[in-house]
């Protein structure tokens, strides 16, 4: 029994290969590079809602605290905060503190209690967000 040569030639790869294998790979470090930018934008902004919202939460305290020293400090309507002299005031329509725009909102429910609302708004990497606390105030102290 005479033994058949099996002789298999490779010529290499064709162009269409060539160019298929390119186009995975394009798309693969397209695909990884778009996640990687995505998440460290998503962190970012992670960090900056939180900054948000110590910034919402430290207005609340501020007229909680201006509440303390005088009920009659706290004025319907929308205003910012500013320090003067070492305490809280009301100033303007809004306060700005880096990239945030914080205005205090405040509404009479009763004659000794209003409804005091915090916003803090922010634009970061052409994405806009804002961050809302409300709380009820009391005059504790009417007399």
């Amino acid at each position: 029994m005479p033994k058949e040569s099996c002789h298999i030639k490779y010529r290499g790869f064709s162009m269409l290969e060539i160019t298929i294998a390119i186009a995975i790979l394009a798309s693969t470090i397209a695909g990884l590079l778009t996640g990687i930018i995505d998440a460290q934008q998503s962190t970012g902004l992670i960090g900056i809602k939180n900054q948000a919202l110590f910034y919402t939460e430290e207005g609340l305290e501020a007229v909680r605290n201006m509440r303390d020293k005088d009920w009659n400090n706290l004025v319907d309507g929308t205003h910012g905060l500013v320090v003067a002299s070492g305490h809280w005031t009301l100033s303007g329509t809004a306060d700005v503190n880096g990239l945030f725009t914080r205005e205090i909102s405040i509404a009479t429910e009763s004659a000794t209690k209003k409804l005091i609302t915090a916003t803090v708004a922010w634009e970061f990497a052409g994405k806009t967000g804002s961050v809302s606390l409300s709380t009820y105030l009391t005059n504790w102290m009417p007399f």
